[in-house]
């Protein structure tokens, strides 16, 4: 019976695990539109710039989001090595 009881603790706590997941993964926005790359629920935080340069125009909305922050280095031109 300690066995069973075991198995269905295991097997809950999967099913919580994977619905945990997907609840986070669809609330969570993350994707590249255009010169940039951003990620945001409620408001959007744009974290990379990969267009050719030149004048840019930084988007008020993305996917009917407001833009709230720009990332620290969204604009860096060489790789930044995180510690």
């Amino acid at each position: 019976m300690q066995y069973f009881k075991a198995i269905r603790t295991r097997t809950w706590f999967k099913i919580f695990l994977i619905l945990g997941f997907a609840l986070v993964t669809l609330g969570c926005t993350t994707g590249g539109g255009g010169d940039f790359t951003y990620e945001g629920t409620d408001t959007m935080t744009i974290t990379k710039y990969t267009g050719a340069g030149g004048d840019i125009i930084i988007q008020t909305q993305i996917n009917g989001k407001p833009v709230t922050a720009i990332g620290e280095y969204a604009f860096t031109i060489a790789p930044v090595l995180k510690t």
